[in-house]
């Protein structure tokens, strides 16, 4: 009897594995040189084929969801490791996904346009061989991820109440009508006859930056210092220094002069180089210093990392091609995000003077504006006016973490190496 028994569970477990055997799946965590996780499914339903499930990637720490820009390869071509598949908006930037592995690209679940995609969710399909590709042509891709699978708790079990338990509910009492709803601003434009208009839509990028600007403007108690200093011995150095150049070397420019300076001086008042972090202040010791960078996407700040530490050609190397890869939307997240202080610069457009917004979570950034030609005094013989180009400049800092003697000691020593540039070489 009890060999009976045991025979009996043997041939029923043989016929649980059975059922089963065409349907497994399993996770790989791939790491990408974007420095972030990829996650692939592997599944085999039935006739289909073993394929991958592309996912939507995490781009950057913040990222919740992504928008495909662009789909930089079509069904049907063969990826190799370092191809670049799509275009991926995210929280911070335009971000192209590449290639970890060798595979065929099967199918696009997710089309161009296709927004808000949480981390996670089925992007594409991949599969081993050409062969197997005409066998998606009209799969529409697993309803729900593996991982999102896992996170749906367990249905309670219906039970059934008796006659004795169960309870009348009351009628529902009729609701006042709700009330009529404003007309949106979309709505109020429409209204205004005889001036065409035309809506542009934001991106998800444009749309994460207003409302972290917004945060900034409400949660940050900005002050803010401005002071000028004369840059003519730094534009003497920097015309010898560029006259000096062999051809195709990279010239100098003044906001070279500027990012060096403020590391310096975020070097010797390393207070303004910090962060609030609710319940304490965190202050680095090294020097990263994010450049703010106009691209057709709107603005971001690439960093300019350990730049206490570089010269003042290492700066300008650096800063002219992580501006050539923004512009072009090519960017990694490792080369954006971060940072420890920022540096806008608009006086290459006329700007005499403004005040920027703090990037959170640092606690300062500096606006630098133009500069102009101004009397500061006379000559030695007191027979001449004496003219100097003056820089203007305008800090603003984090009230919480940056007392108003603080700032003003950093605009000095800032002040300090960029009127006396020699100190920024030696």
């Amino acid at each position: 009897m009890i060999a009976k028994s045991v025979s009996n569970r043997l041939i029923q477990f043989r016929n649980q594995l059975r059922s089963c055997v065409n349907i497994r799946s399993y996770c790989i965590t791939r790491c990408s040189p974007l420095n972030v996780s990829t996650v692939v499914f592997r599944r085999s339903f039935g006739s289909l084929p073993d394929h991958d499930v592309i996912t939507m990637p995490k781009l950057s720490p913040t990222m919740e969801s992504g928008t495909i820009g662009a789909w930089l390869k079509k069904v049907g071509d063969a990826i190799e490791p370092g191809d670049l598949i799509a275009d991926i908006e995210t929280d911070k930037a335009t971000v192209s996904f590449e290639a970890q592995d060798s595979f065929v690209l099967a199918k696009i679940l997710k089309d161009e346009g296709s927004a808000d995609i949480p981390v996670g969710d089925p992007i594409a399909i991949s599969v081993s061989e050409q062969s197997d590709v005409a066998a998606f042509e009209n799969y529409t891709g697993p309803s729900s991820s593996p991982e999102k699978e896992k996170e749906q708790p367990p249905t309670p079990p219906k039970t059934e109440q008796s006659p004795a338990e169960s309870v009348s509910m009351p009628s529902p009492t009729p609701s006042a009508p709700p009330p009529k709803a404003q007309p949106s601003s979309s709505a109020l434009s429409e209204v205004i006859e005889g001036n065409p208009f035309e809506d542009i839509i934001a991106t998800k990028f444009q749309k994460v930056s207003a409302v972290r600007l917004l945060e900034a403007k409400q949660q940050i108690p900005h002050f803010y210092v401005s002071g000028e200093c004369s840059i003519d011995a730094m534009l003497q150095l920097r015309k010898e220094h560029n006259a000096a150049l062999s051809p195709g070397q990279v010239k100098l420019s003044v906001n070279d002069f500027v990012v060096k300076a403020a590391a310096q001086a975020l070097k010797d008042v390393p207070s303004v180089n910090s962060q609030w972090l609710g319940d304490r202040i965190r202050e680095y010791r090294k020097v990263d210093i994010s450049i703010a960078v106009m691209t057709p996407v709107g603005l971001i700040t690439p960093i300019v990392f350990d730049a206490q530490s570089k010269k003042i050609s290492q700066i300008s190397a650096e800063v002219k091609a992580l501006a050539a890869l923004a512009k072009e939307n090519k960017l990694k997240p490792e080369q954006f995000i971060g940072g420890t202080f920022t540096i806008s610069n608009l006086g290459m457009y006329g700007v005499r003077n403004f005040s920027a917004v703090i990037n959170p979570p640092q606690s300062a950034i500096l606006a630098v504006g133009g500069s102009e030609k101004v009397i500061t005094g006379l000559t030695e013989d007191g027979k001449n006016a004496k003219v100097s180009e003056m820089l203007r400049f305008r800090l603003s800092a984090d009230h919480r973490v940056i007392d108003g003697t603080v700032a003003a000691e950093w605009l000095n020593a800032f002040k300090h190496y960029l009127s006396n540039p020699i100190n920024l070489i030696l």
